[in-house]
């Protein structure tokens, strides 16, 4: 089911749907007037969470330490924090509901690659954002059934692997995936069409690209989480427009956005990093 974007009330009672908040640096309401957009600014190894961010998170943890030994038994299971820094490389592999139905401390629950959940969930929406940019080159595979985007761009490799399936858990071939994403440093190319591209699945639904672990960047007061933009279309079916996060990044618990049953399965096997995940697309 689709989720609602946030909303709040103005003074003036104007409703302001997600869309409205200040993205990194991005003039307010700048589908109004798409000269006005900015990229983000990039993240810098001198920048750290204000202070009052930081303040708020440790209340936020010593409230639940608090909450954990005097709560109820009716407690569902918390997301926990990697306290690492901004380094962000995840120390262990999850997804959201999407996708894998494991639960050890390794495979987490949903879009991994263990498969769909039994009743093939349909994965939740995500706020596009904006630096979507229609047209964006096709991907062609190679032999092995995996495109390179972007092979010239700095930074660690990863690929973004899995299916797409219908809520039958059927996989549904010649299904397209439009990503788009930050570059390493945390900036969206906006003249071009640098990480960005569509991608086609094969006959088994599988699809497999091979592009750039995507930055952080500021996102007015903190920092958005690491993240992948996607839109996934196949006949027959309506067109989700979702986002993808990595487990253990330290500011998914603090991102107005993030959703756990978006969580890819970040595994590395054979000294190469993969983001797995299962879309399951609902009908038209």
């Amino acid at each position: 089911m689709a989720r609602q974007g946030t909303a709040l009330l103005t003074p003036a009672s104007r409703v302001l749907s997600a869309e409205d908040f200040c993205l990194c640096d991005v003039v307010p309401r700048y589908h109004d007037n798409p000269a006005m957009l900015r990229a983000p600014r990039p993240l810098t190894a001198t920048d750290h969470p204000p202070h009052d961010e930081r303040r708020r998170l440790l209340v936020t943890l010593g409230a639940a330490v608090l909450w954990a030994a005097c709560g109820d038994d009716e407690s569902g299971d918390d997301e926990a924090v990697d306290t690492a820094g901004a380094s962000g490389t995840a120390t262990t592999s999850g997804g959201g509901q999407g996708g894998s139905a494991a639960t050890d401390a390794t495979s987490g629950q949903g879009g991994g690659s263990s498969g769909p959940t039994p009743s093939c969930e349909e994965t939740a929406d995500d706020i596009e954002g904006p630096y979507y940019k229609p047209g964006a080159p096709e991907l062609v595979p190679n032999d092995e059934g995996r495109a390179l985007l972007s092979p010239e761009e700095p930074g660690e490799r990863i690929v973004l692997e899995g299916r797409v399936l219908g809520g039958d858990c059927a996989p549904l071939a010649d299904a397209e995936l439009d990503l788009w994403h930050a570059d390493a440093a945390g900036t969206y190319d906006l003249k071009g069409f640098v990480l960005r591209g569509r991608f086609r699945t094969a006959s088994d639904g599988r699809f497999a690209i091979d592009t750039v672990l995507p930055g952080r960047y500021l996102n007015g007061a903190t920092y958005r989480p690491r993240h992948l933009h996607l839109k996934v279309r196949a006949k027959g079916h309506a067109e989700l427009t979702t986002q993808l996060y990595f487990p253990g990044d330290p500011y998914n618990t603090t991102d107005p956005f993030f959703d756990e049953r978006l969580l890819v399965a970040d595994e590395t096997v054979g000294g190469e990093r993969f983001a797995r995940f299962e879309f399951v697309l609902a009908s038209a």
